[in-house]
């Protein structure tokens, strides 16, 4: 796929191990939100020191041969999505709105151009190790730390919705088991571990996705087989049942508290007592409030900042919030107040194209490319809602996060789709 040049050892120990830094990465990212970063970060300089610069000339070769790629497609996207970032930031003179799009940039270089190769049962390890992992971890902060919603090395929002698509990862690597029962036991163990943490992250908004991911595999397990499925569907419905009912995480009293909420907000009623859904009420008023204002390139951070500090001290209780939020909890609302139309059409395009890219490689079939597609497009629609109720396209570790799966899993699709018909199955290319 890429254009090899192993002159010494260093190289064809990078050309053979590439793919693993992305795993250590992944493995350790919910424990400690730098390492997926710094494994990147470590690869791509010994990609440099190898071979002396000589990988840039070689990655824009890559780049003008397969232009019209789907991995290409995508990093045009994110290439773009950068450069509309950048008008913004010197529009409202905040160069820091630059630095997630830039990490973000760097990571999808190194993956896009510079890996040789991205094997399925790498990625399926890595996602697993990151939920178990992160799951003794959350264990560990609930049973000796008295913590109620466990957030491990980040905020419990971001950590319940990672850590459910890491399980959904997970998912498809059970679905399409390579025959490789190591690999099978991990991505069991990390299906189990990542959905647990969602609910004991109580977090809402990754519960909302459950539902589309469900969804998303059923066509694949049942063309597996339909007692695996039934049995699948059997066991999922137990499982999230005891979750519900041990209220882990206090999940089901947090929605039976948001539902209360929202039926008060449609009845007309007075809503102010329910912190968590009067806070988000009055985030989207805010947020659309300031859209009007300035609708086509936003107020900017420190507009949305002096807005949310002048609400705090609000004497209405109407438009009072309860703390200075940082952001709208809801990314397309966040950047229509912030960037406008230009930012938000800008991360629709980045959060949806994906989708069209992957179902090019027939997800929903058996083919060797179909597991990376799968996964794709459940990612991408995961993130998709997640947004709805979290603005994580503007945080580090969700948006590096994101990048290096999108960026990986279609190199995969490409990497997939061309390995020759005697080497598909069990063994990969």
């Amino acid at each position: 796929m890429h254009v090899e040049i192993q002159s010494n050892a260093l190289q064809r120990f990078l050309a053979s191990t590439g793919d693993y830094f992305i795993a250590a990465g992944l493995s350790f990212c919910l424990l400690w939100s730098g390492s997926l970063l710094g494994a990147i970060a470590i690869y791509g300089a010994l990609i440099a020191l190898s071979s002396q610069l000589a990988f840039i000339t070689h990655s824009i070769s890559d780049y003008r041969q397969k232009f019209t790629q789907p991995h290409i497609v995508y990093y045009n996207i994110r290439l773009t999505f950068s450069m509309a970032v950048l008008l913004l930031a010197l529009l409202h003179r905040d160069l820091s709105l630059l630095e997630v799009p830039a990490k973000c940039l760097v990571v999808a270089f190194f993956v896009t151009f510079t890996m040789p190769q991205h094997r399925w049962s790498t990625l399926v390890i890595g996602t697993g190790f990151g939920a178990i992992t992160s799951f003794f971890a959350a264990v560990y902060q609930i049973q000796l730390e008295d913590v109620v919603r466990p957030g491990v090395g980040t905020n419990p929002i971001r950590f319940g919705m990672i850590s459910l698509t890491f399980a959904a990862i997970c998912a498809v690597g059970v679905v399409h088991s390579t025959g490789r029962w190591h690999v099978t036991v991990i991505a069991t163990g990390g299906l189990l571990s990542g959905t647990a943490n969602a609910f004991l992250s109580g977090t809402r908004g990754a519960l909302i996705a459950i539902p589309l991911q469900l969804l998303l595999l059923a066509p694949a397990l049942w063309r597996k087989s339909r007692a695996a499925f039934l049995t699948a569907a059997a066991c999922t419905i137990v499982f999230i049942g005891a979750m519900i009912a041990s209220d882990a995480g206090y999940v089901a009293s947090r929605v039976e508290s948001a539902y209360s909420g929202l039926s008060m907000l449609v009845l007309g009623q007075d809503a102010s007592d329910n912190a968590a859904v009067g806070d988000r009420a009055k985030l989207v008023a805010l947020a659309i409030q300031l859209f009007e204002k300035s609708p086509i390139i936003g107020v900017g951070s420190a507009g949305w900042e002096d807005a949310v500090a002048s609400s705090t001290k609000a004497l209405n209780p109407d438009k009072n919030l309860s703390a200075p939020f940082n952001q709208a909890h809801n990314q397309y609302l966040n950047d229509l107040a912030t960037g406008g139309l230009l930012r938000c059409l800008a991360n629709l395009v980045l959060l949806f194209a994906p989708i069209y890219l992957f179902s090019k490689f027939h997800p929903f079939q058996d083919r060797a490319e179909s597991k990376f597609s799968l996964a794709g497009l459940i990612v991408s629609v995961s993130y998709g809602t997640y947004c709805l109720t979290e603005s994580l396209m503007i945080l580090p570790l969700s948006a590096v996060i994101h990048s290096t799966l999108v960026c990986y899993l279609l190199c995969g699709c490409i990497e997939a789709k061309s390995c020759p018909l005697d080497r598909r199955g069990p063994q990969e290319c």
